[in-house]
């Protein structure tokens, strides 16, 4: 017997895990972007050419979701803004996710890995 945990994409979670205002720009969204960047820079210094950085961010409001392809939007394979990426960022970034990731294993161990809310139980 076995429980399955997975967390969301980084994308999706990070907001919620770091302050406000942690990001420059798009809340560090992007293909190689702010976000992505940062966190290469962190957990693979040594691949990542900060030279080469160049993105570009959609001009949409955050309500409107268009699907794009990837060549219809950049011509560097890159999306968001990677310029505004660092080692310290990212250095954070993977703390928020550690810290998140163990407390979220610990409370179920507590639990029993019981995540009914007490309602329901």
């Amino acid at each position: 017997d076995f429980k399955i945990v997975t967390l969301d994409a980084w994308w999706n979670v990070m907001s919620n895990l770091v302050p406000a205002g942690f990001f420059e720009v798009w809340n560090g969204l992007g293909h190689g972007g702010e976000g992505e960047t940062s966190m290469c820079l962190a957990l693979f210094p040594d691949l990542v050419d900060v030279s080469k950085a160049a993105g570009v961010v959609p001009t949409l409001p955050p309500y409107v979701d268009v699907k794009w392809t990837f060549d219809e939007l950049t011509n560097t394979g890159a999306s968001g803004d990677p310029t505004k990426a660092t080692l310290e960022k990212g250095r954070k970034m993977k703390e928020a996710l550690v810290d998140a990731i163990v407390k979220v294993l610990g409370d179920l161990e507590k639990n029993g890995w019981d995540y009914r809310s007490a309602e329901v139980k």
